[in-house]
C-alpha cells in the first residue's frame, strides 16, 4: 500500500471524526466558559445566547487546530513505518 493510497484512506476518516468531535468540544467549552469579558449572569436567555454565540467561535478556531493534531499525531508514526517498508 502506497503514501497516497493510505492518505486517501485515512484522510476522510480523520475529517469526519473531526467534525464529529468538534461541535461537542465546543459546546462543552461553551457551558463552562460563555463569557469572554463579563463575569456577570444576568439572565438565563443572556447565558443561552452568550453559549450560542461562544459556540460559533469556538467551532472556528478549534476544527483546524483538533483536526491538524489528529491527523500529525496519529498517522505520522504509521506514514513513517510504510515508507520504510516501502523501499
Amino acid at each position: 500500500m502506497s503514501v497516497k493510497e493510505v492518505i486517501s484512506r485515512k484522510l476522510p476518516r480523520k475529517i469526519i471524526t473531526a467534525a464529529i468531535t468538534v461541535p461537542i468540544y465546543a459546546i462543552l467549552l461553551a457551558l463552562v466558559t460563555p463569557y469572554f469579558y463579563e463575569s456577570n449572569v444576568y439572565s438565563l436567555w443572556r447565558y443561552l445566547g452568550k453559549i450560542l454565540v461562544t459556540t460559533q467561535g469556538y467551532i472556528l478556531y478549534s476544527f483546524p487546530a483538533i483536526l491538524l493534531y489528529g491527523v500529525f499525531t496519529s498517522s505520522s508514526k504509521r506514514l513513517t513505518f510504510i515508507q520504510i517498508h516501502e523501499k
